[in-house]
């Protein structure tokens, strides 16, 4: 089973200011960062589920394999975080 941590404050900041980007945050959608130990992705962003919606208050999830996604360069860091980030998405016809 993977292990998690805090996410450092670095990948945080970028996280949260592309996650700003999207407009996401003005619809009321709330991001958790989570880093693992191991992972078969660098990033990886999943709606959550109505249990752990109702459990955490957060509406999405982005977990960082933080030792993978400090080896990019600071470009390749951005390319992926707004890759990632852009499979979250609202439908506001429902």
């Amino acid at each position: 089973m993977a292990k998690f941590f805090e996410t450092s404050e670095d990948i945080k900041n970028l996280a949260l200011t592309k996650f700003e980007e999207t407009g996401l945050p003005q619809m009321g959608i709330e991001l958790k960062l989570i880093s693992v130990t191991k992972n078969k992705n660098v990033l990886k962003a999943s709606k959550a589920g109505a249990t752990v919606q109702y459990l955490t208050k957060k509406d999405a999830f982005l977990i960082i394999y933080e030792e993978a996604f400090d080896r990019l360069t600071d470009e390749g860091k951005e390319k992926l975080m707004e890759g990632a980030l852009s499979n979250i998405s609202y439908d506001t016809e429902k």
